[in-house]
């Protein structure tokens, strides 16, 4: 009688039937992924989405503002080295008129001097657009500055002057 494996009284060397393989050797199966680990993952890219999108906005919001800005800068900066003609210039033919003259915007506007300025606030609504700011005056005295400005043509043209 014949058997295989070693028990008593057998001395034959065990012998294991050898399967057949096709291919590679299979690898061992994947480890999971906690699904914790999955979670955590979606939601950092999540946070990164809603970041980038806020700065996207934001740019954008900035770059359209920035002819409003930039007009608003250049008629306060005429104020404050007091060039009343060419702060006349950029007004509205409306502010020009009710001011009468360069002069006439000199008397209403040079109780307060500026020496610097900052604008905190831009909004833009189809032709017309605000701006709205800190101040500060020569005589050291800290205040706001507000404007409100029509585009005329392709131009921003100041439509009044708020310095308190």
């Amino acid at each position: 009688m014949s058997s295989y494996g070693t028990g008593p009284g057998n001395t034959q060397p065990t012998q294991v039937p050898q399967q057949p393989q096709v291919g590679a050797p299979t690898a061992a199966p994947a480890r999971k992924r906690s699904p914790l680990l999955i979670i955590g993952g979606i939601v950092v890219a999540l946070v990164l989405v809603c970041v980038v999108s806020i700065f996207v906005l934001f740019g954008a919001v900035m770059n359209a503002t920035q002819p409003l800005a930039d007009a608003g800068n250049v008629y306060l900066t005429a104020l404050r080295d007091g060039d009343y003609n060419k702060a006349f210039d950029l007004s509205t033919q409306t502010l020009q008129t009710e001011v009468g003259s360069a002069e006439g915007l000199q008397a209403a506007l040079s109780a307060k001097q500026l020496d610097s300025w900052s604008f905190n606030s831009r909004n833009v609504t189809n032709d017309q657009g605000t701006l709205a700011g800190t101040a500060k005056y020569k005589t050291g005295e800290s205040g706001t500055a507000e404007m409100v400005l029509n585009k005329v043509g392709n131009d921003w043209k100041v439509a009044g002057v708020s310095l308190k």
